[in-house]
């Protein structure tokens, strides 16, 4: 993703909870340093494009106390930010957006050059996707799509977890088996 030169640069991970994204995004952060940047998108926000850029644009590192109150002046000066700094943005609980966030979210793609990971529970992203189609379609279904993953956790990930923690039994291979 990070060779594209197209718009094609939003990945989605997907997976249910202690299934890895959150490590995935740790991984990311950990090999690319300060070029990386994590938001937490929160349902609080209640679909405010405003309140996710001020949060981008202090996880760039931008002083928001200086920025402009409202998200149409606000919007040009993070554009311009990060195309300057090519930034991979991740979006933890992406699945809190909503549809003027993924408008925003989809402008911000169109109009710099970084990479964007949205990380999401599967069964919330497809209520989001329903919920806002057309916005949903033209991030998740379109030309700025470059891939999705979906982290699962199996039984023998389980297994090895029980064991390590709960040391070697015969109950291990059953619990987790269940557990998954």
């Amino acid at each position: 993703m990070t060779a594209e030169a197209s718009s094609r640069r939003v990945l989605v991970v997907t997976g249910e909870s202690g299934s890895g994204k959150t490590c995935c995004a740790m991984t990311l952060q950990k090999l690319w340093g300060q070029r990386v940047a994590t938001v937490e998108v929160t349902n609080v926000w209640a679909d405010k494009p405003n309140r996710l850029l001020t949060a981008i644009c202090a996880a760039v590192g931008m002083r928001v106390e200086g920025l402009p109150p409202g998200a149409a002046d606000k919007l040009p000066i993070l554009v311009r930010h990060l195309c300057a700094t090519r930034t991979c943005l991740i979006l933890e609980e992406g699945h809190h957006m909503g549809p003027q966030c993924l408008n925003t979210l989809k402008t911000l793609v169109n109009q710099t050059p970084g990479e964007f990971v949205i990380i999401a529970i599967p069964t919330l992203l497809r209520r989001l996707q329903m919920a806002a189609y057309e916005e949903a379609r033209q991030i998740f279904a379109s030309h700025r799509l470059h891939g999705r993953i979906d982290l699962s956790i199996t039984a023998g990930d389980a297994a090895l977890i029980l064991t390590d923690r709960l040391g070697a039994n015969d109950a291990i291979t059953p619990a987790a088996r269940w557990l998954t």
